[in-house]
C-alpha cells in the first residue's frame, strides 16, 4: 500500500500519533476526535508488503507503538478496531515478542491502582496477535514453537486476571479467551519432548480456574454485571476443551476432571447450556459417523438422563 501511494505514509502516520496523545487525556478530546474510527478502520486493512524492511522510510514499525496506545481508548469499540489493526503491522516472526512485552505491561494481583480499560485493550491485541499464529505456517517451525512456549510462561504469570482477584467480568473473559487459544498454538511438540501445554503444566492450571469458578459455585441470586454474558461464553468453553484435555491426560478419572457435561447441561444460564449442547452434537456426530455408540467416550455415555430432564423442562428456545 505504502509503497503505491508513498505520500498517505507521513500523513497516516501524523493523525495516528494525534490520536494516540488523546488517549490518556482527561479532557474528552479523544471522543470528538474525527479521525479516530476512521485511521483504525484503514489501518486494520492494511498488510505488510514483502518489500517491508527493505525501505527503512515505508517501515511500518513505527506505526505499532501508536496502535497499541489507542487500545487505551475508553471507548470499547475503539479498544477493539486497534487490537485488529494492530496485527497487519506486526511481522509474523516477531508476533511473539511482542505478546511478551504486552503481557509485560499487565498489572500484577499486588497492584494498588490499574485501569481495567488498559488492561482490556492489552489483552484484546494479545488475543488476536495469538489467532494470527493458530494461522501461520510459522506454528511448524522449532524456533517458533519455542518462543510461543515462552509466551506461555508469560501468560501463568498474569493468570490472576482469569480468577476472581479480577472483579471486572469483560477483562476475565478476554484472558480466558487467551487461555482457550494457547494449546492451539502451541499444538506441535518439539522433537524429543512433551507438547509444552503439557510439560508447563497448563492443563492444571486452567483445571484450578475451572474448579474456583462460577460454573462450580454458582452466582447469586440476582447477579448481574457487564459482560456477564460473554464470561459465561469464555469460561464454557474453555471448560469443554478442558474436560476433554484433562480426561485424554487422567484415562477420564473422574476426580480429574474439573466440572462434568451434566453440571453444564443443568446450568441456569442459557449460554452455558446452549454452548455444551453445540459441543456435545459436534463430539455425537463424529462419533456416530465412525463407531457408534462403541465410538462414544465413556464421558459421554451417562448424559442421558441429563437430556431427558433438560428436554422437560427445557424454556430457551435455542437449546431445543
Amino acid at each position: 500500500f505504502f509503497s503505491r501511494f508513498p505520500e498517505l505514509y507521513p500523513f497516516l502516520l501524523q493523525q495516528l500519533e494525534a490520536v494516540a496523545n488523546t488517549v490518556d487525556s482527561d479532557t474528552g478530546e479523544l471522543n470528538r476526535h474525527p479521525s479516530m474510527f476512521l485511521l483504525l478502520l484503514v489501518l486494520g486493512r492494511l498488510y505488510p508488503s514483502p518489500m517491508d524492511g527493505a525501505y527503512s522510510s515505508l517501515s511500518m514499525a513505527p506505526f505499532i507503538p501508536f496502535i497499541m496506545r489507542c487500545g487505551h481508548s475508553p471507548v470499547y469499540r475503539s479498544r477493539e478496531m486497534a487490537a485488529r489493526a494492530l496485527v497487519p503491522f506486526v511481522m509474523v516472526d516477531e508476533i511473539p515478542a511482542t505478546i511478551q512485552t504486552l503481557l509485560a505491561q499487565l498489572p500484577n494481583n499486588t497492584d494498588q491502582c490499574f485501569r481495567q480499560n488498559h488492561i482490556h485493550g492489552t489483552l484484546l491485541q494479545v488475543f488476536h496477535l495469538l489467532q494470527a499464529c493458530t494461522d501461520s505456517k510459522y506454528r511448524l517451525n522449532t524456533d517458533f514453537q519455542q518462543e510461543l512456549a515462552d509466551v506461555a510462561v508469560c501468560t501463568r504469570a498474569k493468570l490472576w486476571l482469569a480468577k476472581r482477584q479480577n472483579p471486572c467480568l469483560v477483562t476475565r473473559a478476554v484472558y480466558i479467551d487467551i487461555l482457550f487459544l494457547l494449546p492451539r498454538c502451541l499444538d506441535k511438540p518439539m522433537k524429543g519432548t512433551q507438547p509444552a501445554v503439557e510439560r508447563l503444566g497448563f492443563w492444571e492450571d486452567v483445571r484450578r480456574i475451572i474448579s474456583q469458578s462460577e460454573l462450580i459455585t454458582g452466582f447469586p441470586y440476582s447477579f448481574t454485571a457487564p459482560g456477564l454474558p460473554q464470561y459465561l461464553q469464555s469460561l464454557t468453553k474453555l471448560a469443554i476443551a478442558t474436560v476433554w484435555a484433562v480426561a485424554a491426560q487422567a484415562g477420564e478419572q473422574a476426580e480429574a476432571i474439573p466440572i462434568s457435561f451434566s453440571q453444564l447441561l443443568e446450568s441456569s444460564f442459557p449460554e452455558v447450556r446452549l454452548l455444551t449442547l453445540d459441543a456435545l452434537l459436534e463430539r455425537f456426530s463424529t462419533a456416530g459417523s465412525g463407531l457408534g455408540e462403541k465410538g462414544l467416550p465413556p464421558l459421554l455415555c451417562n448424559v442421558g438422563g441429563t437430556f431427558l430432564t433438560l428436554a422437560m423442562k427445557e424454556k430457551h428456545p435455542e437449546c431445543f
